[in-house]
């Protein structure tokens, strides 16, 4: 990995059961309180927050977006506009499917 960017793959489910004896190093912490974060933004102590001041970030700007109805209402939509294409892509494949199977027989 770089300094410019890291990626961490966490299994919430996992880590919620481990969480709270994974915090012996720093960056072991930060994790850890990211891990919180994921699992109950609501969740977290007020120390936890201030240890990880991109985690408070994180929850004012959750607790921003889902008091703001147009913010919320922005968000919905995009999700429809994924959903609505993916349905699209994979009607369009069947199709061909069904096409193709017809012309090879």
């Amino acid at each position: 990995m770089t300094n410019v960017f890291e990626l961490h793959i966490i299994n919430l489910r996992k880590a919620e059961k481990v969480i709270d004896n994974y915090i012996e190093l720093e960056e072991d912490r930060k994790l850890a309180i990211w891990s919180k974060f994921l699992i109950n933004p609501d969740g977290l102590e007020v120390f936890e927050l201030k240890k990880n001041p991109n985690v408070k970030i994180a929850k004012d700007e959750l607790g921003g977006m889902s008091r703001d109805a147009y913010e919320r209402k922005l968000a919905e939509l995009r999700e429809k506009a994924i959903m609505d294409e993916k349905s699209f892509k994979s009607y369009g494949y069947d199709l061909g499917m069904e096409d193709g199977i017809k012309k090879r027989y």
